[in-house]
């Protein structure tokens, strides 16, 4: 595995040149395209969901008596 394409220097990578583009005044999102909306918001974050589940009465608190 090449040292370049390690997961540790894209994630890295990638938060330097999201840093830069802050520091030069752009945004960091996707834009609506309703100009007036805009004014307001410039776009949305992209980011991810993560879905954790169980199967039934995995998860299920008892109480002993």
């Amino acid at each position: 595995m090449e040292k370049n394409n390690s997961l540790y220097n894209r994630v890295y990578s990638s938060i330097v040149n999201r840093r830069n583009k802050l520091l030069s005044g752009k945004i960091n999102c996707i834009p609506w395209n309703f100009p007036r909306f805009e004014n307001e918001s410039p776009g949305i974050e992209q980011g991810k969901y993560y879905l954790i589940s169980a199967n039934s009465k995995v998860g299920r608190f008892c109480s002993a008596k």
